[in-house]
């Protein structure tokens, strides 16, 4: 089964665009106007929104697991530096664990896969699943948790 969000993360790109466009406008707007008070509410307000979106860590995820592969594959949405593409893949017997977390009211969701190896227990880099909605969320939880039963049995 594949999960991924790419209709969601199209949305919140093109909402953070837009946004950020309008921000832009009002500023050139006061700077023109040479109405410091609203140029640096409007600029602390953009600033602010900059801030909330690189905290979430909105991703795109593409999720898929059979019963040989667990395939993960991410990168972040909004990226100051540029798209970094990122890939966790391994053998589905290997996987160890799953540490799921939600804070802020469940709108913030990371997900750090634990797999064994020779040398013991590995633990992969957290991957944002906050732009998943929550019953996708609640399914690859579900698999994986599904997959560890069944390496555990």
């Amino acid at each position: 089964m594949v999960i991924e969000n790419k209709k969601a993360s199209r949305k919140i790109w093109q909402f953070f665009i837009l946004a950020g466009i309008a921000y832009l406008a009002l500023i050139v707007t006061f700077i023109v106007m040479e109405d410091s008070l609203w140029l640096s509410i409007v600029s602390a307000m953009f600033f602010a929104d900059l801030l909330f979106f690189v905290w979430m860590n909105f991703q795109y995820v593409y999720f898929t697991i059979s019963d040989e592969r667990v395939i993960l594959r991410y990168y972040s949405i909004v990226s100051l530096p540029g798209k970094e593409y990122k890939s966790i893949e391994f053998a589905a017997s290997r996987l160890k664990g799953v540490d799921f977390k939600e804070s802020v009211w469940g709108l913030k969701a990371n997900l750090r896969l634990s797999v064994r190896t020779r040398r013991g227990i590995a633990t992969f880099p957290k991957v944002g699943l906050s732009a998943l909605s929550v019953d996708k969320r609640r399914k690859i939880i579900n698999q994986l948790n599904e997959q560890i039963t069944k390496n555990n049995a």
